[in-house]
């Protein structure tokens, strides 16, 4: 990556410099239409990308891509597109984790390209994208800079039902995320659309050109909530394009207009078509995506190995890219489809082999005794024998096993799929039966965890004791848990530090799948995590070492 002259600084407007902090900072670029916002944000990530920083840029417009497209001796960025019509790599809706997992394993910059797709998949993608990305940063901490163009869109004032879980994944990151090195920018033409818990965070206000009565309004409600007292509704519209209102009374000491914004490097690729200027394809810089490709492709080997609805999914996908290409290239996609279904049978198998080991001999049939005769009855007694009477009927079995196992984490918690993992039920199983101890007031969900209630150590059984912590709950583990699994985290916590696959298949002795399944039984029930593809590590803080 280009290196320039003057290192170490952020230079957006003249003279104030951001400095290398900017990275984990928030910054909020509001403006109209056409007034620069695009263009001073551009520039921003520009500098970072300078220094080195990691960046993402969410692009719910489609104009990103002019990172790659360098203006006179510019070269454009080597940044990966993934996504939209210029994207190095298509982009789906449910590839929310796996692009966090890539992003934080690699370290390298991306555009995301999220303009195709529509409010329901950008809400689905984005939800996973910002609860994963979170996680992973608590676990190993680095400067990264996350630009949400459209906020509105990722962090809106007025949600849809669908975007409620959304809004909450990154409201916190907006709150929490710069204490694991998680920056943020948010870019809209609309300041009145933006959730208000998610601005309040902001450090650094670029106001461009608003001339819209509700927009100019709302920030300077915003901004007059925040201490600042001059009201900026005469101003905004007068600002001439490109020039920005500072604002930063903490941080840069700054509340004024400094500057037009500085040029950038790359093709303005924001502005809009003019009649009689016709538009060129872009010049994009060539990138390298072969190690972001082994990336991917062992993050995903790994999820397979561990969750058969994700090769359920990949046999879905396969099967429609065979449908939409019946002709070209259709016999790698045919062996990837056979080699997918023939480990779905291998799982499938291994399902109903265990199903069948832990299943209950069926009851036996109570004899059949002739009822004797009786008279019709009347009236009232049909009534009163047709309203339900109270009783209180015995727990299903896999009720009983799921709120003791989440009774046994305390208040540390379990999340969902860890207790498929350690009660073998089906998903749809337990997620029933969570939702029924719900109901009865006996578990609670917190964060997305389980967690038990006072009122559920009188109905779990005697022998269900809350699980210690440290090294004592490494050693239950070792004792309880089948045997590959207790095996491989026997050898993870005597090596005491990170771990490779291919290491514990050299030391324990198992096979490539057997030791990928137990891996991927122990990360999803927070026994183990993973920092990096194929590498893994004991789960200190959920341990309690």
């Amino acid at each position: 990556m280009q290196q320039r002259e003057n290192d170490g600084q952020v230079l957006v407007v003249p003279e104030i410099d951001f400095g290398p902090q900017a990275v984990t900072q928030k910054f909020a670029f509001l403006g109209r239409s056409g007034s620069g916002k695009s263009f001073g944000a551009r520039r921003l990530v520009e500098q970072l990308l300078h220094l080195g920083a990691q960046v993402l840029v969410v692009d719910s417009v489609g104009v990103w891509f002019g990172l790659r497209e360098g203006r006179d001796l510019h070269k454009g960025f080597a940044v990966p597109i993934i996504g939209g019509l210029y994207g190095d790599i298509p982009l789906e809706p449910s590839a929310g984790e796996l692009v966090a997992e890539v992003a934080v394993s690699t370290g390298s910059s991306m555009v995301l390209d999220v303009s195709g797709m529509t409010d329901g998949e950008r809400a689905r993608f984005m939800e996973a994208l910002g609860r994963r990305i979170f996680a992973l940063k608590k676990e190993s901490r680095s400067p990264l800079h996350i630009v949400l163009d459209e906020a509105q869109d990722v962090v809106p004032q007025n949600t849809e039902p669908n975007e409620k879980v959304m809004l909450s994944r990154w409201v916190r990151i907006a709150k929490q995320g710069r204490a694991f090195g998680l920056g943020l920018s948010l870019c809209s033409q609309r300041p009145q659309e933006i959730s208000k818990k998610a601005l309040n965070q902001v450090e650094c206000v670029l106001a461009f050109q608003l001339t819209g009565p509700h927009e100019r309004k709302a920030l300077d409600y915003w901004l007059s909530d925040k201490g600042m007292e001059t009201k900026l509704s005469d101003q905004l519209p007068l600002l001439e394009i490109g020039t920005p209102f500072v604002w930063s009374p903490q941080w840069l000491k700054v509340a004024g207009v400094v500057g037009r914004v500085l040029p950038i490097e790359t093709a303005d690729t924001s502005q809009t078509p003019e009649m009689g200027v016709a538009l060129r394809p872009p010049a994009l810089r060539t990138v390298d995506l072969s190690a972001l490709r082994q990336s991917m492709e062992a993050i995903v080997e790994q999820a397979e190995a561990a969750d058969p609805e994700l090769l359920r999914q990949r046999i879905r996908h396969l099967e429609r890219q065979l449908e939409e290409r019946p002709v070209f290239n259709v016999m790698p996609l045919l062996e990837q489809a056979t080699k997918v279904e023939a480990a779905l049978r291998v799982v499938e198998i291994e399902a109903a082999r265990l199903v069948a080991a832990f299943a209950l001999p069926p009851p036996a049939p109570a004899p059949k005794e002739s009822p004797p005769l009786a008279p019709a009855p009347r009236k009232r007694e049909r009534s009163a024998a047709a309203s339900p009477r109270p009783h209180a009927a015995p727990r299903p079995v896999a009720e009983e096993a799921v709120l003791a196992n989440i009774y046994q984490y305390g208040e540390l918690g379990i999340p969902l799929s860890a207790v498929v993992v350690a009660t073998r039920y089906g998903t749809s199983t337990v997620r029933n039966a969570v939702t029924r101890l719900v109901r009865q007031k006996l578990v609670e969900r917190r964060d997305g965890m389980l967690v038990a209630t006072a009122a559920a150590k009188a109905r779990v059984s005697p022998s269900a004791k809350p699980l210690p912590r440290g090294k004592k709950l490494v050693a239950h583990l070792i004792e309880t848990l089948p045997e590959a699994e207790a095996r491989l985290l026997s050898t993870v916590a005597k090596a005491n530090t990170e771990v490779s696959v291919a290491q514990l298949i050299a030391e324990t002795g198992y096979g490539t799948s057997t030791v990928r399944n137990a891996v991927g039984h122990l990360v999803r029930r927070l026994v183990l995590r993973r920092p990096r593809p194929a590498v893994v590590a004991l789960h200190r803080e959920n341990l309690g070492l």
